[in-house]
């Protein structure tokens, strides 16, 4: 949900801000060995949510540890907060996690048959299972898709897959029309029909609540709140956007390759290997934080010759 802490560090230096550099401590990918004979493994991925957090470990096992008031930890009831990871949780049977995405209190797998399972706040439907349920503290079955899932993305509390023939599903809060389906229809309990993308969707991001997807083009659509410009269309209003957009104009013809959104700003990587972000907060000094870019621009105060591998 979040823009990975790599680029802040790297366009805070840039641009001379600040930059808050905290000692790492070492977290054991699974329980702290309180439990005799526990082996610990090594994450191979990681998602965070705005208190919780969850890695996939060894033979695509999940372990979660934070909050979990909203059961977005995945272990059962009973569980106020877990400071530690704990055993791994129970997904459906015969599957494994092959990729992780946290929202604001809710957490979503894609697993190794494709599909989606998510556990946590259902307070907006974010959990895909076809009802507004408060909250689910156990993976649930996996949702309805209309087809295997390569992808997917949590935003606060809304959700959406990338599908493997390249169409996008979304589901949860729509108050700002972050579901794509050219409404704002409030809550959306079950995957939306697949939405009208320009292209073959590649990659899918989400923020608060708007959502962008790449193309196998290298072109960009968003949709979802434009309070601050995150869609990257150049509008002058603060519309929402309810439907994908038409293929934003980036900095450079050849395109994106990698997209990520935070709360109210989105950053793509170019083919370039150049960052383009927009919205909220966009290469501008913390001074100045109400101004608002609204369509793409490329960071030019990144030091010159940086060139960024990923998001």
């Amino acid at each position: 949900m979040r823009v990975k802490a790599s680029i802040a560090v790297a366009v805070s230096v840039a641009l001379g801000w600040p930059v808050l550099v905290l000692a790492p401590v070492v977290v054991s990918a699974e329980s702290s060995g309180a439990i005799a004979g526990q082996t610990r493994s090594r994450a191979a991925s990681i998602a965070s949510g705005d208190s919780h957090t969850c890695a996939i470990v060894a033979n695509g096992r999940v372990v979660c540890w934070g909050d979990d008031s909203l059961g977005q930890l995945g272990n059962g009831p009973g569980v106020g907060s877990v400071d530690a990871p704990g055993d791994p949780i129970v997904l459906p049977t015969g599957t494994h996690a092959i990729a992780l995405t946290a929202g604001a209190a809710h957490t979503c797998a894609l697993l190794s048959d494709g599909s989606v399972s998510c556990w946590g706040d259902d307070s907006r439907g974010q959990l895909g299972n076809g009802a507004v349920t408060g909250s689910i503290d156990a993976p649930g079955p996996a949702i309805g898709l209309t087809g295997p899932a390569s992808a997917v993305a949590a935003g606060a509390k809304h959700t959406c897959a990338l599908l493997s023939d390249g169409s996008v599903s979304c589901w949860g809060d729509d108050s700002s029309g972050q579901v794509g389906n050219g409404l704002t229809l409030g809550d959306v309990t079950a995957p939306s029909p697949t939405l009208s993308v320009p292209g073959f969707a590649t990659a899918i991001a989400a923020g608060d609540a708007h959502t962008c997807a790449v193309m196998a083009s290298a072109k960009v659509s968003c949709w979802g709140s434009d309070s601050s410009g995150q869609i990257g269309n150049g509008a002058s209003s603060t519309t929402d956007i309810t439907s994908p957009s038409p293929a934003l104009t980036l900095p450079v013809t050849s395109g994106a390759k990698a997209i990520a959104l935070g709360a109210n700003h989105s950053c793509a990587v170019l083919m370039t290997s150049e960052v383009s972000c927009w919205g909220e907060f966009v290469g501008i000094p913390r001074s100045l934080a109400k101004k608002i870019a609204n369509d793409p621009k490329v960071a030019a105060a990144i030091a010159k010759g940086a060139r960024f591998l990923g998001l």
